[in-house]
């Protein structure tokens, strides 16, 4: 039985395998997973907690492969989370373990508040807004007509982490519409990425490194919104914040 932690560093026991066995009592659950999870919750687990086979892009089938057990199961963390963020802690002096965690958490709140957590979709202006080149679960601007995109930025700064990659190379040069050329894991290495990489970011994020989710809103509003946010936008945001029972979707 595996103990899920809780506020104030207290624990619960948690019947995971029980959550795993309701979760996948339908075999229709296993469509679109790798061929060896063989339609068992013993073999999921397996998958989903292994150190040796970590997918490019954890399959999120209807209601979201995490759900009813994301806080039971450690998640699986992508290669270029684990590169942007173990180079960032090493030089902060942090566990990398830890850190990458909290960073994730404050990833799931930031792409709730900006897309609702979806991996794709435009920017949807507030009424008598225009709409912007906004795309994706940070819903990062992307047109580059001007000049180099915030996206086309973020790259840039992800990149000097994780060497050469097609993905970046093949996003950056598409420009407008980019975005949409990268998986759920590649937009938050880069929105990691982009924010560590920013002047005077260490002092926001640092305490959301180390697990302060009080500076959630004032870093989100520092370092990602960059402007003057509406009545609207606050409060939509504080409602996030208030409701977020984190569920980590990497």
């Amino acid at each position: 039985m595996m103990e899920q932690l809780t506020p104030g560093g207290a624990s619960t026991p948690i019947d995971y395998e029980k959550k795993l066995d309701d979760l996948t009592a339908d075999s229709s659950f296993f469509n679109g997973l790798p061929s060896r999870v063989s339609n068992s919750a013993t073999s999921l687990w397996n998958w989903m907690s292994s150190s040796e086979e970590i997918p490019e892009e954890i399959p999120t089938p209807e209601d979201n492969l995490w759900e009813g057990v994301a806080n039971q199961v450690e998640p699986v963390v992508n290669p270029m989370i684990r590169g942007v963020m173990a180079a960032h802690s090493t030089r902060m002096g942090l566990d990398k373990t830890s850190a990458t965690s909290n960073a994730l958490e404050f990833a799931t709140f930031v792409g709730l508040v900006e897309n609702s957590g979806q991996t794709y979709g435009a920017n949807t202006p507030e009424e008598g807004k225009e709409q912007t080149s906004a795309q994706g679960l940070y819903q990062f601007l992307d047109d580059d007509s001007l000049g180099q995109s915030s996206w086309q930025t973020g790259l840039n700064r992800t990149r000097k982490y994780l060497g050469p990659q097609d993905w970046i190379t093949e996003s950056y040069e598409y420009g407008k519409g980019g975005v949409n050329l990268a998986t759920r894991n590649q937009q938050t290495a880069v929105f990691l990425g982009n924010l560590l990489e920013q002047k005077g970011s260490d002092a926001y994020m640092r305490p959301i490194l180390e697990g302060n989710r009080d500076s959630w809103v004032d870093s989100y509003l520092k370092l990602h919104y960059k402007g003057k946010p509406t009545e609207a936008t606050i409060k939509h945001v504080n409602e996030v914040y208030d409701s977020m029972n984190v569920k980590v979707r990497f």
